[in-house]
């Protein structure tokens, strides 16, 4: 089993008893990392970016996105105004991935967007599926419909 984790070990040997401090990092084989998703589907609806005009100006919100860095363990995500961030743990010979820690910034915003439901689902979710061109990421939680469906950019 494969899982991402970083972690700092603390290890005494005969030689140095003195402890010393190291740090290993695994990343996802399975390629989720890296790559800035675009999300298309939330909650079974459809995600479209929308435009409004205030006061004579056109005012489009930002696409809706997350990107998982696997030196770290940070997600960082936008449902189209705020900004989210916090952690992940991922299994990938499971495909179980568990976000925590979450957190976002709390911008008024004029357009539609998709911030609430998106950071109830990085809350909720526990597994993931990725199709086999490895272009389409769904998060899931146990056997439900995908809470969220993103495309890769």
């Amino acid at each position: 089993m494969s899982m991402f984790a970083c972690a700092t070990q603390k290890k005494e040997t005969a030689a140095e008893p003195e402890v010393a401090a190291t740090t290993a990092c695994t990343t996802d084989s399975d390629g989720i990392t890296g790559k800035r998703w675009i999300l298309i589907e939330i909650n079974g609806q459809p995600v479209t970016p929308t435009t409004e005009i205030v006061n004579g100006m056109e005012i489009k919100n930002a696409q809706a996105f997350m990107m998982l860095d696997a030196t770290g363990g940070r997600v960082s995500a936008s449902g189209g105004c705020n900004t989210m961030g916090g952690t992940f743990e991922l299994q990938s010979a499971a495909m179980r991935i568990r976000f925590s820690q979450m957190f976002s910034t709390q911008m008024a915003c004029i357009n539609k967007n998709y911030d609430v439901e998106l950071g109830q689902v990085l809350e909720m979710v526990d597994n993931y599926s990725l199709s086999a061109d490895g272009k389409t990421l769904l998060l899931n939680r146990a056997r439900m419909a995908p809470l969220a469906s993103f495309v890769s950019e």
